[in-house]
């Protein structure tokens, strides 16, 4: 059986996304949800797999370990 994990989103964070979300969605709503659905997805997936994920390249060249990243073309959630 495998523990879940809780993630907790920052207010930056989902102020960012609502940014995202609304740019996008000047030009083409579809595309708008399109993208928050795949980021919400992608995120939601490390409630099972917290480790996914790559260091984040500016932090790990300082031998900061303690935080990953997703890459969701063309983003980054840290």
């Amino acid at each position: 059986m495998t523990q879940d994990f809780k993630v907790v989103w920052a207010r930056s964070a989902v102020q960012d996304l609502a940014s995202i979300v609304a740019y996008i969605g000047e030009q083409s709503p579809a595309n708008a949800r399109q993208t928050l659905l795949k980021i919400k997805k992608a995120v939601s997936e490390l409630n099972h797999s917290p480790h996914r994920g790559r260091f984040v390249p500016e932090l790990h060249r300082q031998g900061i370990l303690l935080y990953r990243e997703l890459v969701i073309t063309p983003w980054r959630v840290q």
